[in-house]
């Protein structure tokens, strides 16, 4: 797995760096990115001829660079078989878009099976496209987070410089 992450970070994906859902979803969440999760199959036989020939395409790098943070987990990790289970896969390669909106974790889309180029960019797209209220309410809502902090942190310093002073 180990491998994987680098191979994918090496051609410019962005990762998470969680081994747990949970973490990876926070990560996601917090960057106001979609989750991609993969659930890797080092025995399946086409787990190398997906990874070199369409999750590594550059039109499919380009979108998920945009819009999504991939998280990649083996299907021998406890983690992995779980989470492959809990989704209902059935087949490699294995992939679920994911978002944590309103404080819910929810499942976009499930994709599984074998996935030309072609397939994969107009699967993403229709996601982003079906999502695209979820998503804008996910990434306005994190900005107007955002900027209470920042509200919240000038009004502790002028409180700490009054402070100060008196």
């Amino acid at each position: 797995m180990l491998d994987l992450k680098k191979n994918l970070q090496k051609n410019k994906l962005p990762i998470c760096d969680s081994t747990h859902y949970r973490q990876a979803i926070a990560e996601c969440s917090r960057q106001r990115k979609l989750l991609l999760a993969y659930v890797q199959s080092d025995l399946h036989p086409r787990t190398q001829s997906f990874i070199t020939g369409t999750l590594l395409d550059p039109s499919i790098v380009s979108i998920i660079s945009e819009h999504f943070l991939i998280w990649p987990v083996n299907m021998t990790s406890t983690e992995g078989f779980q989470y492959y289970t809990e989704m209902g896969g059935l087949t490699f390669p294995f992939l679920t878009v994911n978002c944590r909106f309103s404080g819910k974790d929810r499942i976009l889309r499930v994709i599984q099976g074998e996935l030309t180029v072609k397939r994969f960019q107009e699967i993403l797209r229709a996601t982003i496209t079906e999502n695209s209220i979820v998503i804008d309410t996910l990434r306005s809502y994190s900005s107007e987070s955002r900027a209470r902090d920042e509200i919240r942190k000038e009004v502790a310093d002028e409180l700490r410089k009054e402070t100060i002073e008196n």
